[in-house]
C-alpha cells in the first residue's frame, strides 16, 4: 500500500526504485506481520540476517550501506504509519547500528579554500557560479540541485524547496 499509495506523492522515481529494491529485501521477514507487530528485536534480527546476506550480482556480503538503507526505507514507511494514525511511535527509531569498517574521515574545503573557489567561479558562466555557489551555500547534492525547478524556490520566503 505505501509503495503505491503514498511513496509516489512523496519521492523522486529513483528513490522510489532504491526503496522498492529494500522493500524487497525486507518482506520475507515482514510479510506475515500486522503492522503493530514488529518490536525493536525483530528490526535488530533483520539487520544481523541482511548483514549475512550474498550480493545477486557479485557474490559478496550486502554492504552496510544497503543495511543502512534498509532500515532508512523502513523508518520511512514506519514514520508515514505514524503521521497516518495507524502507530503510535516507531518501533524501528534507534535500531539501527552501524556495523562495519569505520567510515572515511570525508576532506572537506576549509574556508580559505572555499573563498579561492567562489572568486574563481565568479570567472566562469553565470550558469556554473550559480550552481556552484548553491551547492556551496546550502550543502545540497548534486541531484538535489540539477533537480531544482522554478516552483521550488520561494523568494519572498527566502527558501528552497529540496526533494
Amino acid at each position: 500500500m505505501w509503495l503505491e499509495e503514498i511513496a509516489p506523492d512523496k519521492l523522486a522515481k529513483s528513490t522510489l526504485a532504491w526503496d522498492k529494491q529494500d522493500i524487497d529485501r525486507f518482506m520475507p521477514c515482514f510479510g506475515g506481520y500486522k503492522l503493530t507487530d514488529p518490536k525493536p528485536e525483530h528490526f535488530r534480527n533483520l539487520y544481523a540476517e541482511l548483514r549475512k546476506q550474498k550480493n545477486s550480482v557479485t557474490g559478496k556480503p550486502l554492504s552496510e550501506c544497503t543495511v543502512e538503507g534498509v532500515h532508512a526505507c523502513l523508518c520511512g514507511i514506519l514514520s508515514d504509519a505514524m503521521e497516518g494514525g495507524f502507530l503510535s511511535h516507531n518501533p524501528a527509531w534507534r535500531t539501527y547500528k552501524y556495523s562495519g569498517k569505520k567510515r572515511k574521515k570525508q576532506n572537506v574545503a576549509d574556508e580559505e579554500t572555499t573563498q579561492k573557489l567562489i572568486t574563481a567561479l565568479e570567472e566562469e558562466s553565470i550558469k556554473y557560479e550559480t550552481y556552484f555557489k548553491l551547492i556551496i551555500a546550502t550543502g545540497m547534492r548534486r541531484g538535489e540541485c540539477c533537480g531544482l525547478k522554478w516552483c521550488d524556490v520561494n523568494f519572498k520566503e527566502k527558501s528552497i524547496h529540496v526533494c
